[in-house]
């Protein structure tokens, strides 16, 4: 893992802002939150990252409810991308 490989944000004209922020904070902790507990290998973090970056989600923050909403898509979208990358157990 190098900072090369770290998750980035969108790029473009319309990127970064609105809810961007609280969707990388919420991902970010529901992915290194499993790294300890060994459900996923480190390499996992910012793979699951940069797929919940990547896909289409809530981007206008017009009040607090939208942050909210933002932070539980984040994290439910993480949960499963993890589960598509979790250590088998024997």
């Amino acid at each position: 893992y190098s900072r090369k490989n770290a998750p980035r944000p969108p790029a473009g004209p319309s990127a970064g802002g609105g809810a961007l922020p609280t969707v990388l904070t919420a991902a970010n902790e529901e992915a290194v939150s499993a790294f300890p507990d060994r459900r996923v290998a480190f390499p996992a973090i910012p793979e699951a990252i940069q797929e919940v970056l990547e896909e289409p989600g809530p981007r206008l923050v017009r009040e607090l409810d939208d942050i909210l909403t933002a932070d539980a898509w984040a994290r439910e979208r993480t949960r499963e991308a993890l589960k598509r990358r979790a250590l088998e157990t024997v």
